[in-house]
């Protein structure tokens, strides 16, 4: 595709007297195509400049730059764009591998680093939105773009944030499901280089889990209010359920991560320091004492072979007078009643018989109580005729030592 400058300018200027619409320019600068470079705000920056200034930029130093939008157009990056506006991340990766080298030295303004480090940034699938590249008055910072199901992308940069002279800020977007971080320090550059970011001991919280916790403490916040104040809370209450949603599934994935990093410390630990010498990998130069050692060491090792035979031996003699004695005592249970000596047999008829006796006078004593309920009602009424006719006793008389 090749632009038409001249038929640019003159629209531009029919535009700016009101002669055709603004929608005309977008159609003569790329049309859709100009979608996949520039998001709508720096389309229409474009624009203005383009209608009121005659070029793309106010910082292009010579011509109108539509040079600059032709080679973008088509894959293509030749020009200084340090100062130019911002390219949409996704169309950068997109770009062949010796395109986005190109892209890195445009946009880097001159500092290695910083190039290396967009470089190893976007071959692992990194979206860059924004750095700085004057390192007078600036201290190194990059501006980042992932995504939430981008999983070891954030790995990648919260490692690069756990380095104790990393400073970092995320912003999470609900509704793009997005993280837009922010990470500045003096080394940054310095740790994306090569590509392999340290393994650092500092244990920072996780950004992205941050980023989320924030934005859905703000959200109940804004939820509170809305509700005292009578004001429609639907769109609120939907933020609120998918970011507590996405809170729960990034602590999930937290705890496992650091199971498995506990697991996998485990594991080099055990191949580490366990002990693993063997005969195999003694040292085989011996010195004057190796005999004087040897001689002791068999000695031992005869004393103890002699030790645990004589152990075994014991141990089995203790388990045979075990197991005999188990051995009669279940004999002496299993003996039938008619086997029994005579003296068992007449303390059991003993027994029985004192068992008989006291449940007879059990029996007695239960009948004898209604006797006595029933002579007890009767009371007086019973006992004072008895009195009334008993006899009056006789005098004795003296019939010598005879009583009559």
């Amino acid at each position: 595709m090749s632009l038409d400058e001249k038929q640019i300018i003159e629209t531009a200027e029919k535009i700016k007297n009101g002669i055709v619409p603004k929608e005309a320019l977008k159609e003569l600068l790329g049309g859709e195509r100009l979608d996949n470079i520039f998001d709508s705000k720096t389309q229409q920056a474009i624009f203005d400049n383009i209608i009121n200034n005659g070029k793309l930029h106010n910082m292009t130093p010579n011509g109108n730059g539509l040079g600059i939008l032709d080679g973008l157009l088509n894959n293509q990056v030749s020009s200084n764009l340090s100062d130019f506006y911002m390219i949409k991340p996704d169309y950068i990766l997109q770009l062949p591998l010796e395109q986005q080298r190109n892209m890195a030295n445009s946009i880097s303004g001159g500092r290695i680093d910083l190039s290396l480090a967009l470089q190893n940034l976007w071959s692992k699938g990194i979206r860059t939105e924004a750095c700085t590249t004057k390192s007078s008055d600036n201290i190194p910072m990059l501006q980042l773009n992932i995504k939430e199901s981008e999983i070891e992308k954030q790995d990648i940069v919260q490692q690069l944030y756990e380095q104790s002279d990393i400073n970092g800020n995320a912003f999470y977007d609900y509704q793009t499901k997005d993280f837009h971080i922010n990470l500045s320090g003096n080394n940054l550059y310095e740790y994306l280089q090569d590509g392999n970011i340290p393994t650092s001991q500092n244990e920072k919280a996780n950004i992205f889990e941050d980023s989320i916790k924030e934005s859905l403490r703000f959200a109940e916040e804004m939820y509170t209010y809305y509700s005292q104040n009578g004001m429609d809370t639907t769109e609120l209450r939907r933020k609120i359920l998918l970011e507590r949603k996405s809170l729960q599934e990034i602590g999930n994935r937290i705890e496992a991560n650091k199971e498995r990093g506990q697991m996998i410390g485990q594991e080099l630990y055990n191949n580490t320091f366990q002990n693993k010498t063997t005969q195999a990998n003694l040292p085989a130069r011996q010195n004057r004492f190796s005999k004087f050692f040897s001689q002791i060491r068999a000695r031992f090792s005869r004393q103890s072979r002699y030790n645990t035979q004589r152990d075994d031996t014991l141990t089995d003699n203790l388990q045979q007078n075990e197991n005999r004695k188990r051995q009669k005592h279940m004999k002496q249970k299993e003996k039938k009643f008619w086997k029994l000596e005579p003296d068992e047999k007449a303390r059991i008829q003993k027994e029985t018989a004192q068992i008989a006796q006291k449940h007879r006078e059990q029996e007695e004593q239960q009948k004898q109580i209604p006797l006595q309920q029933e002579e007890y009602q009767n009371g007086q009424n019973i006992a004072q005729p008895v009195q009334q006719q008993i006899p009056p006793r006789q005098p004795t008389i003296d019939m010598g030592g005879m009583e009559l």
